[in-house]
């Protein structure tokens, strides 16, 4: 500062042969340029702070997918995500139906009956191996196929005068219904059933009614129920049943 005042007096008496107003002239720009001066040496700045916005670059979210449909495009679904298109095939259900073909028949025949006064009651299982007689066949214009007989014989009481013989039968091995379609079985118009009651048949009075079902690769195919009517019981009783709802089935 003092070197400054020093160069100012200078100045001065080096513009002191120059007329007035040239010194008038002078002066005004020495005050001006020490007024500039001294306002950069005292005065801050003021910091210029940046434009604030509300938007919040961590909140931005992306644009939610869009789907769309193309019509050149049916079997397809289009997403939109940004500027990226995606197409996705649609897989369609295939529409061939596999023919179902014979793997295993199951029937089984339930014979309800009144037993007599004081008679001797069977066991609920009793092992048989009939030697002949006791086969189930489907019979129509194709002929007759076995279903063989399936040990055990079952008995259940249902009641103080009630029992039910039950006598399962199936398709065996080596049957010609194998492996051929379930529509074959239209050709058969009915069941007969021999029902085996071993050596307690002697233990029932009247038969009341007979129901019987049949189940075709597992699946349960066929349901028939025949009242009786209180007929006598007979030994070895045989009965003709109609296929009418299996073919309804198939």
């Amino acid at each position: 500062m003092k070197n400054f005042i020093e160069n100012f007096w200078s100045f001065l008496s080096f513009i002191e042969p120059y007329p007035i107003w040239i010194k008038y002239i002078m002066s005004i720009w020495l005050v001006i340029t020490v007024i500039v001066i001294v306002s950069f040496l005292f005065i801050k700045p003021k910091a210029i702070s940046e434009p604030t916005t509300n938007l919040n670059k961590s909140k931005i979210s992306q644009p939610p997918s869009q789907s769309a449909s193309l019509n050149n495009s049916p079997n397809s679904t289009v997403y939109q995500a940004n500027r990226d298109i995606i197409v996705n095939p649609i897989e369609k259900e295939s529409k061939i139906k596999k023919s179902k073909v014979i793997q295993s028949i199951m029937l089984e025949a339930r014979l309800t009956c009144d037993l007599k006064e004081g008679a001797e009651l069977p066991p609920a299982e009793v092992p048989y191996l009939p030697m002949s007689g006791a086969d189930c066949f489907l019979e129509g214009p194709p002929g007759k196929v076995r279903l063989d007989f399936v040990s055990p014989v079952r008995f259940r009481r249902q009641d103080d005068n009630n029992m039910v013989i039950i006598n399962r039968f199936s398709l065996p091995n080596g049957s010609d219904l194998f492996g051929r379609p379930l529509e074959v079985l239209k050709g058969y118009k009915g069941v007969s059933i021999a029902i085996q009651t071993i050596v307690w048949g002697k233990s029932f009075k009247t038969m009341k009614f007979v129901e019987a079902s049949m189940s075709i690769n597992g699946e349960d195919m066929w349901y028939y129920h025949y009242d009786v009517n209180n007929v006598p019981f007979l030994e070895g009783p045989v009965f003709a049943l109609p296929l009418d709802s299996l073919h309804q089935r198939i």
